[in-house]
């Protein structure tokens, strides 16, 4: 139903969904693991139309839930989430499909000189931080262990995709794992430094810390196409 609340909130995890002036289109995003730029054929109030919702799955899921493995409770997270799914298509009437459609991208490929990537295993911890994959630590920090390349597009895709304004494909051919850390002076921090001291920019920092580059190029990208979608009536 539409939101009379102030402020987002959404927590969506394997025993449900709890979602507080939220719009259709991060659910969206959340449910197939797409950005804004992947989402076409929308209307308007796609993204400005706040709406609660609350989802509890019913017994025989939530069972089935509690024996998954770790991994298996991460992938929920991480990807298709189909009961969240089957809610937008339920409750807001969505049908969709996927295409490739040709876009354009960075591309993440190895700059000149080689990659500047550790082999993983090769420290303990990061910035202070200890564990596997890619964490933000603050402005203009990032932290990765056990991570690939792939895992690095990915993941500027999710947290920095408004900065960067178009998708990031990996095409650096690396299939190894590695840990490393990437530090630059964010764009809205830049001159503001009460200290003086001046940094790389984001594109500077990747080639420099890291060998390799994020290249404009165009390319078929996996592209959802909202064919129905409708308001809900309150419940």
């Amino acid at each position: 139903m539409p939101s009379a609340d102030s402020g987002m909130q959404a927590h969506i995890g394997v025993a449900g969904i709890e979602a507080r002036n939220i719009t259709l289109k991060f659910l969206i995003k959340a449910a197939y693991g797409v950005l804004d730029k992947q989402i076409v054929g929308s209307p308007a109030w796609l993204d400005s139309q706040l709406f609660d919702v609350t989802a509890k799955y019913d017994q025989a899921v939530e069972n089935e839930q509690k024996n998954w493995t770790p991994a298996q409770r991460r992938s929920f997270e991480l990807n298709g989430m189909l009961p969240l799914q089957n809610l937008l298509a339920e409750r807001f009437g969505l049908k969709m499909h996927f295409e490739d459609r040709e876009m354009p991208v960075y591309a993440l490929v190895v700059a000149k000189g080689g990659s500047k990537l550790e082999p993983a295993g090769t420290v303990k911890e990061i910035l202070g931080w200890s564990g596997n994959g890619i964490r933000p630590l603050g402005a203009g920090k990032l932290a990765a262990m056990q991570a690939t390349t792939d895992q690095l597009a990915h993941f500027l895709d999710g947290v920095y995709s408004d900065q960067l304004g178009r998708p990031v494909v990996d095409k650096t051919g690396l299939t190894a794992t590695y840990d490393f850390s990437l530090q630059w002076i964010p764009d809205q921090l830049a001159g503001t430094d009460p200290s003086g001291s001046s940094g790389p920019s984001f594109f500077t920092a990747i080639q420099e810390q890291l060998g390799l580059k994020l290249e404009p190029q165009r390319a078929a990208v996996r592209t959802l196409v909202i064919d129905h979608v409708e308001m809900p009536s309150e419940n």
